[in-house]
């Protein structure tokens, strides 16, 4: 691995949008790219608990609007509440099982350039950080902001570091890597 881009924003900040966009870059033509996310696993898992697997993204859309009931509740709750809720359910029993289950991804997958969808938590930040020094990667942070307005939960924790990183001055699209190896 040579290279590893990650976009760090909130929810809606257009970090997807940007790393397909860095997919298709005529700057990385002729590398080997992998493009992953420590949602995945969120999504996966997500998924099977509610046997629901949306192929397209208009599914996958479709899918985050829907209610859907799991047999261990009594009520149903959107596909989106249910990704937020095994994404944190599970961060907060095991704080770094996404982190590890994208870096086991990224061992054993080769690739030249890594782009990480959805850096939105300080310890995402710092299992990238360590992924790149053990594999002597450059490693470039890229701040996304497409919607501002994103930020009126403050008990959130990428919100918190998003506004965070806004307050310093920076904005949509900038490089923000500094920030992260001093």
């Amino acid at each position: 691995m040579k290279k590893i881009i990650a976009f760090i924003g909130v929810r809606g900040s257009g970090k997807d949008y940007c790393a397909n966009a860095t997919m298709r870059s005529s700057k990385l033509s002729g590398y080997k790219k992998l493009k992953v996310g420590f949602s995945d696993s969120v999504r996966n898992t997500t998924f099977q608990e509610l046997n629901v697997y949306p192929k397209t993204p208009e599914e996958y859309d479709e899918f985050k609007k829907t209610v859907y009931y799991h047999d261990k509740f009594l009520y149903g709750k959107t596909g989106r509440d249910w990704l937020e809720y095994f994404g944190e359910g599970l961060r907060e029993k095991f704080p770094l099982t996404w982190c590890n289950r994208l870096i086991d991804k990224v061992r054993f997958t080769p690739c030249e350039v890594l782009i990480v969808t959805d850096c939105r938590f300080p310890h995402e930040a710092m299992a990238l950080l360590s992924l790149s020094r053990e594999n002597k990667a450059d490693i470039q942070f890229i701040f996304c902001d497409y919607r501002s307005g994103r930020y009126d939960d403050t008990e959130n924790e990428p919100n918190r570091m998003a506004l965070g990183i806004r307050e310093q001055g920076v904005k949509h699209l900038d490089d923000i890597t500094k920030l992260f190896l001093s």
